[in-house]
């Protein structure tokens, strides 16, 4: 291999507008129709190719996956990935092998396995490799989808936009210029029926009048209102489809004789296996189905115009406007705008009701707001008070009120309520005058305490009179009295002899 990954990056931006590098050894761009891009194309140069079908899985969930929802939905269908390895390589029988497995694979891309000479002509060209896979790889969708997007129009087929709208899709991708016209050599999926040349409706309704029918490549149905141009659309799509996408459930028999171009013929009829519609749907749409048969919605996703709408437009002047958009948005917008113009109506009638509560409403939300107001004062005004407790609670020494000034303003309201209860109780008694100053009282105490102490000092003399009277008593009493004997001194507390000479 010559190339490395940046180099390989220079040379795809020279015909490229966004390249980008979106792994080691893989490069991803996008080709576009003027501003529209309509193919995806990722380049590994890695020369290591996955040889299980479960690394080849690992592989594109890891490089393509994360990519795969990306832009529009039809690029889905549009995605193309080559491995590129030398040209020795590529005589190796392991490469080989490698390449049947990955060119058989149909999940992500459409897979090739070129020399490193045939890059360029295969970016160009993808329609015009030749695959070594037994299977083919291409689906009517797939390619149907390419050559829809390549003209830039793939946008007025697989998008839900209304008919104005996809008009105008159409209409400006005649402004680009058109691009190189690719000629499809590769085989389409197996079970693609050829193009048909004749239908017969031996059993299917009353109308059309007319029950054979021969067709070209490019057909124009022209009838008056009534006479059976949509019922001959829906015999060819009970022919494919085995069942209507207007009326899927219905259970009529039918008998049709179909004619292909290649002159292969079929008699289609209720009777057809369901297993013929499933196969059709997953080679055609790669929709795997296992039970049921819903052929008619893959085929019905080109089908974007409801003709039934048109008929109604000679009937009744009262649905024109129901039928006109029926016809240019389809049935299921029309129904989406009745259940809306019905759901405005039953909003609108609870709007009536509603409105006398809301002048209700308005009126209390003005009371309270002035309620609230008025609420504001008061609490500027309990502020103020607050304000003047705290100053007289500080003056007085009882401590400041602590973060919880509830609690604290509780407690005091306690407090004081007790103690008013004992003032009360105290004014009660019956009691002697007392000073009613401090300075009153300081001098009462002070002519207290000289007054005790004069009578502590007449109390004292008072005692040792007493006891000297005493004394003497007991002197008079022993015998001899005054005369002789012992004599009892009360000045000297004590007992002495004396004796006259």
């Amino acid at each position: 291999m010559t190339l490395n990954v940046t180099q390989l990056r220079d040379h795809m931006a020279h015909c490229f507008s966004d390249v980008e590098q979106v792994a080691d050894s893989v490069v991803r761009a996008t080709r576009k129709s003027g501003d529209s891009p309509f193919a995806v194309y990722y380049i590994d140069i890695g020369e290591q190719l996955p040889s299980t079908p479960e690394a080849l899985t690992h592989y594109q969930d890891r490089v393509i996956g994360k990519h795969y929802f990306e832009g529009r939905k039809s690029l889905q269908w549009s995605n193309y990935l080559y491995f590129v390895v030398s040209e020795e390589q590529s005589r190796s029988g392991a490469i080989r092998q490698a390449r049947i497995l990955i060119e058989g694979d149909r999940a992500y891309a459409r897979k090739f396995v070129v020399a490193e000479r045939d890059l360029d002509a295969a970016i160009q060209s993808p329609l015009l490799l030749t695959t070594s896979s037994p299977q083919p790889a291409a689906n009517i969708l797939s390619v149907w989808t390419s050559k829809l997007a390549e003209a830039g129009i793939d946008g007025a087929i697989t998008s839900d936009a209304s008919v104005p709208s996809r008009l105008s899709l159409i209409e400006s991708s005649a402004q680009v210029a058109t691009p190189k016209k690719v000629t499809q050599t590769q085989p389409i999926a197996s079970g693609t029926l050829p193009f048909l040349r004749s239908i017969e409706l031996t059993k299917f309704r009353s109308c059309p009048i007319q029950r054979a029918f021969n067709f070209g490549k490019v057909n124009l149905i022209v009838g008056v209102n009534g006479s059976g141009k949509t019922s001959l659309l829906e015999a060819i799509e009970l022919l494919y489809c085995g069942r209507n996408k207007r009326n899927p459930d219905a259970a009529d028999d039918y008998t049709l004789r179909a004619e292909y171009a290649d002159g292969s013929k079929e008699v289609a009829s209720r009777a057809r296996a369901q297993k013929i519609f499933r196969d059709r749907n997953l080679n055609w749409y790669g929709q795997a189905e296992v039970k049921t048969n819903n052929l008619f919605m893959s085929f019905g996703q080109f089908n974007f115009l409801e003709t039934d709408a048109a008929v109604g437009l000679s009937e009744s002047a009262a649905t024109l406007e129901d039928d006109l958009s029926k016809l240019l948005i389809g049935p299921q917008a029309s129904k989406i705008w009745r259940e809306i113009e019905r759901i405005h109506d039953a909003i609108t009638g609870k709007l009536k009701e509603l409105r006398p509560l809301k002048v209700q409403i308005i009126q209390e939300m003005e009371t309270i707001e002035t309620r609230l107001k008025e609420a504001g004062t008061v609490k500027q005004e309990s502020d103020s008070i607050l304000a003047r407790l705290e100053e007289m609670v500080k003056r007085l020494g009882w401590g400041l009120p602590t973060q919880d000034k509830d609690a604290y303003i509780g407690h005091l309201v306690e407090t004081l309520s007790e103690l008013g209860a004992l003032a009360r109780q105290a004014a009660a008694l019956d009691r002697v005058a007392s000073p009613v100053s401090l300075d009153g009282l300081k001098r009462f105490s002070d002519h207290t305490k000289n007054t005790c102490d004069k009578t502590d000092a007449e109390l004292l003399r008072l005692e040792e009179f007493r006891k000297e009277k005493t004394l003497n008593r007991f002197a008079t009493a022993m015998p001899g009295g005054q005369e002789g004997g012992n004599r009892f001194s009360a000045h000297g507390r004590c007992w002495r002899s004396s004796t006259r000479g």
